[in-house]
């Protein structure tokens, strides 16, 4: 029989550590999209909604042509699929048209006269996941989620030296750890932090390690570099 696998470092007190390092890292290279700086949840939700399955640099001129068009979901709803169709092109993936269209109209019937509320349960709109819920929950209400894609997840378990596998991102150690990281002040930012360290250093293939601000915490760096 395999011996359990045990979590070494860093334990959750490293956390404010590792919280400080990289922020200091994103405010240095973070990237600056529109969505980050937007105070609509409307245009945060459709934001999150295009940016699955596609490059965030992909994205941004759509968003800006899309949020110039419709300011609030009646208009998106109101928009010929033409129209939303031509809007939405560049990003691919037909599917997605026609979800956002399930998606404004859910939103103009059930938001038409006030914005989400911390109560609501955000992942019963349609096209709504955890990822964008918490993502969305920590943007408008300062909730201490963690925004847990497989990227993220990745960051979790070479961190903790947890095995990595498919379904990373819904294991539970992995999200007790993520939900733990984020528990702080502006958990918003941390997940845009944790978005972009793994976009541009903690990649999924050839990990810019020596450039690491975590590395000396990192359990998955640490044996790299003892081998």
């Amino acid at each position: 029989m395999r011996p359990a696998h045990r979590t070494r470092s860093p334990r959750p007190a490293a956390f404010p550590l590792l919280r400080r390092r990289l922020r200091a890292w994103f405010a240095r290279h973070g990237r600056n999209y529109p969505w980050r700086q937007t105070h609509s949840w409307f245009h945060l939700l459709s934001a999150e909604m295009m940016l699955r399955r596609t490059r965030a640099d992909q994205v941004q001129a759509v968003y800006l042509r899309f949020t110039e068009r419709y300011r609030d979901p009646a208009a998106a709803a109101a928009a010929a699929p033409e129209e939303l169709d031509e809007i939405l092109r560049p990003l691919g993936l037909r599917w997605r048209q026609t979800q956002l269209r399930q998606t404004f109209a859910y939103l103009r019937d059930s938001f038409a006269r006030r914005a989400p509320a911390i109560g609501d349960d955000l992942e019963a709109i349609p096209g709504v996941g955890a990822y964008c819920s918490a993502m969305l929950r920590s943007r408008l209400f300062g909730a201490r989620e963690a925004a847990v894609d497989v990227n993220v997840a990745r960051l979790m378990a070479r961190l903790h030296g947890l095995p990595l596998h498919a379904e990373s991102r819904r294991d539970r150690r992995v999200l007790e750890l993520a939900n733990q990281f984020v528990h702080t002040k502006d958990p918003f930012q941390l997940n845009l932090a944790m978005l972009d360290f793994c976009a541009l250093v903690c990649r999924a293939r050839r990990p810019l390690c020596q450039q690491c601000p975590l590395l000396d915490c990192c359990q998955t760096g640490i044996k790299a570099a003892n081998r």
